[in-house]
């Protein structure tokens, strides 16, 4: 830094006249010079000026003016001119002051000369002096400056569908802070997992609405300055758990199914009967299951009343309802007749008539509802179908009530068809028959199929035929069609031996242009020296619905030589009850049609295509020989049944006839049947009732029974399916279900769930039915409907 001192860097002085050159371009500085020389005089101050010295004349200060925020610390810089034109940096050299130290300090000491801090909101002058020369800056201190900004909590997790609440905190120059929270722009980096509001009231409130990790970020829309923090969304948890119905009642000895669900933070919900832990408040009046499969089944004890509570394990969160018990007051019995009517000609109708029948006089209102459903018979082109219809016993009326179904006629040869009209959703009674069974009776009844026996001489030259007729009863009508397949079988004669050609399966077609009988020819091979008589049979199956077999199969007989007149072999259909232990005995009777000299011989063994199992439910016979002797016209075969006491249908045993000798077959084969004593199992199916919800889903619980437990060793299958009425999967009431139970030992209960979809509390009651569509071997539906209650709730 240069400086100026006096007596030195400045022209001589003597008796006040100046010496030197006044010229060039030091004409201005010795000016100053001289200048200064007669102020020194007139102070009586030695001049002594040095050779070429620059003398300092001006002090710049700056930044000036000034802003500095109250905190913030600013670097002043003091720049002298010189009498040279020159300038220098004198800022550590000076000596700074300001003039009102409240508002703003400046350091005059060390390296941080000329930093002026700001204090407090005001004016100061900022001096910078050397010598006898000043400068100066006026600086304004201004308020404090936005610096950073923090965000609370700075890493969070909550689960989907919570909140979490932030606020941003602004730190200042001045080392102060201030809550910005309402002041900030919250925003999320992903907002599929949070987002965050900026509404006034809830300003910085963070929603978790998918799994993830996101950024929240807090950003001053003034400076852009923002502060960040991490969030994290988990899985959302239950927060609470709805009993439906959320209060009922039931009798003393009744019992009601209560279903549990719960709702989770993002507002889904979940069946969760099946996992939550059931208790009653007052067992001694009403108990509740806490087993599968009938968890949530409340029974009624004693007349009052109790809590039923449905616990989470896992959280502990409760769901309560309130169940009153009330005295048993036994229902009336509703039943419904069956009715069977003749199916009219073409062109003409018949009536149904169902009775409707109350048991005993009620003092309610009772009220059901009849509808009809397909059997073998198919609504529209067999009978009209039975919209659903409310049949109504007021007091003191008449306690039987009628529904008709029109039955539409045809002139077609048919079996005896059936339908069904159903009674669901009592109301004041309780259903003793639901099912009415309506059976159409085609007067003239199925076409029957007869296969005639056929004989043929065989040739030692040249092939032959043997023509069998398969006959019906009588020729179809213009416009109807009756099928069946037949094909060979051998006998003692075999196509393997080349005694014939094998023929079929083969299906035959009787309409009105083949009448009632068409010719079935079987090429019948040479015959070889010494060959005796042979059969095989034409074996009729697969008959069209409108037919039945009367005669399955015709025998083809195969002489060598002329045709001779033999007895013909029958067998009878036995029938024995099955025991609980041990055997029993099916005795087939075997006869001769007439008595004969001759030896005669027939083979004789059971078959698998019955429906009782070789082996576990019978002994089977392998092909044994038996012998009439001359003159001997019965015999008896005697087929071992095992015992059990399993529920079953009854099942057949099938002894088959083969290879005679000396006599025809008539008959090739005796049925016979073992009854069982403890018969089929009996399925049964309950009604189901849920108050809709307008918000969320609620499950409709269906209860199917059997009619006993299945033993070790036993199960039973039941294939299930809703059924829409005034309630429809398509209108979304409920979510269709088809599912398969099977009942092992000692399950003699299921249930079912429907899920019933949120409704508008303005929508009137609906029901849907869920229906058992088909069953095991060993089970019979004798309830296949039940109803699903659906009430319109809040």
């Amino acid at each position: 830094m240069r400086s100026a001192t006096l007596g030195s860097g400045c022209p001589e002085r003597s008796g006040g006249v100046l010496r030197g050159a006044m010229s060039g371009r030091h004409t201005l500085r010795r000016l100053l010079v001289a200048s200064a020389v007669g102020l020194a005089g007139m102070l009586a101050v030695p001049w002594v000026p040095a050779a070429d010295a620059a003398v300092l004349v001006s002090i710049d200060v700056t930044p000036s003016p000034a802003n500095v925020p109250i905190g913030v610390t600013t670097q002043f810089t003091a720049t002298g001119h010189y009498t040279d034109l020159s300038s220098a940096d004198i800022t550590t050299s000076a000596t700074w002051t300001s003039s009102v130290p409240s508002a703003a300090t400046v350091t005059d000491t060390g390296a941080d000369k000329g930093k002026v801090t700001g204090v407090a909101l005001g004016a100061t002058t900022i001096t910078a002096t050397s010598g006898l020369i000043s400068g100066s800056s006026l600086v304004t201190v201004v308020p404090a400056e936005l610096v950073t900004i923090t965000v609370d909590p700075l890493l969070a997790s909550i689960p989907k569908g919570t909140t979490q609440q932030y606020t941003a905190t602004g730190h200042y120059t001045d080392l102060s802070t201030q809550d910005l929270t309402t002041h900030v722009v919250w925003s999320s980096s992903l907002t599929t997992v949070a987002s965050i509001s900026n509404a006034n009231g809830s300003r910085g409130l963070a929603t978790g609405v998918g799994i993830g990790a996101t950024v929240i970020t807090a950003t001053d829309a003034a400076t852009s300055i923002a502060g960040v923090a991490g969030l994290g969304v988990t899985a959302p948890v239950l927060v609470a758990i709805n009993i439906s119905p959320p209060a009922s009642s039931v009798t003393r000895g009744g019992s009601e199914q209560l279903t549990a669900e719960g709702v989770y933070s993002d507002l889904t919900t979940a069946p969760l009967t099946d996992l939550v832990t059931w208790s009653s408040l007052f067992p001694a009046n009403a108990t509740v299951s806490d087993t599968v499969p009938t968890k949530g089944l409340v029974t009624g004890v004693a007349v009052g009343g109790t809590t039923i509570s449905a616990t989470d394990p896992a959280t502990s969160i409760v769901g309560v309802a309130t169940v009153a018990v009330t005295p048993f007051i036994p229902l009336p019995q509703i039943y419904i007749s069956d009715e069977a009517v003749n199916e009219p000609p073409a062109g003409g109708t018949a009536t149904a008539t169902f009775t409707i029948e109350l048991s005993a006089p009620s003092a309610v209102p009772v009220t059901v509802t009849a509808s009809s459903s397909n059997g073998t018979a198919a609504a529209g082109s067999d009978y009209n179908a039975l919209l659903p219809t409310l049949v109504t016993f007021t007091p003191g009326g008449p306690l039987t009530q009628t529904v008709s179904v029109t039955i539409n006629g045809d002139d077609f040869r048919e079996r005896n068809e059936n339908f069904i009209v159903r009674l669901q959703s009592p109301v004041g009674a309780t259903l003793g028959d639901d099912t009415g069974v309506g059976r159409i009776l085609d007067p003239l009844g199925r076409f029957t199929v007869f296969v005639r026996d056929a004989q043929v001489v065989q040739s030692p030259t040249a092939l032959t035929t043997a023509h069998f007729a398969v006959e019906l009863n009588a020729a179809p009508l213009p416009g109807e069609t009756v099928t069946v397949q037949v094909a060979t079988a051998d006998l003692s004669a075999k196509v393997a031996d080349n005694d014939y050609a094998a023929l079929g399966p083969i299906t035959l077609t009787f309409d009105s242009t083949t009448g009632n009988s068409i010719d079935v020819p079987v090429t019948v091979r040479k015959s070889t020296p010494g060959e005796g008589t042979e059969q095989f049979m034409l074996v009729a199956s697969s008959p069209s619905p409108n037919l039945q077999i009367s005669d399955s199969f015709g025998v083809g007989a195969i002489y060598n030589g002329s045709i001779p007149s033999f007895p013909s072999i029958t067998i009878q259909d036995p029938r024995v009850v099955e025991p609980f232990s041990g055997t029993a005995t099916l005795t087939y009777r075997i006869r001769l049609s007439k008595p004969t000299s001759q030896t005669v011989k027939v083979t004789y063994a059971t078959t698998n295509d019955g429906t009782a199992t070789p082996g576990i439910d019978y002994v089977p016979i392998p092909p044994t020989v038996l012998t009439f002797l001359p003159n001997e016209t019965q015999k008896l075969v005697n087929v071992t049944v095992n015992g059990d006491a399993f529920h079953e249908r009854v099942e057949t045993v099938k002894l088959t006839l083969s290879g005679s000798v000396n006599a025809v077959i008539g008959d090739t084969q005796g049925v016979g049947r073992i009854r069982d004593q403890l018969g089929r199992f009996a399925v049964y199916v309950r009604d189901a009732s849920v108050t809709q919800s307008s918000t969320s889903t609620t499950t409709a619980r269906f209860v199917v029974s059997l009619s006993a437990t299945p033993l070790a060793g036993e199960s039973v299958s039941v294939a299930v399916a809703t059924v829409p009425f005034t309630a429809t999967a398509v209108d979304g009431d409920y979510v269709p279900l088809s599912q398969d139970l099977t009942f092992g030992p000692g399950v003699s209960n299921q249930s079912v769930d429907v899920t019933v979809n949120a409704g508008p509390a303005s929508e009137a009651d609906e029901f849907f039915a869920l229906q058992l569509v088909s069953s095991s071997l060993n089970a019979k539906i004798a309830d296949a409907f039940a109803a699903g209650n659906i009430s319109a709730g809040a």
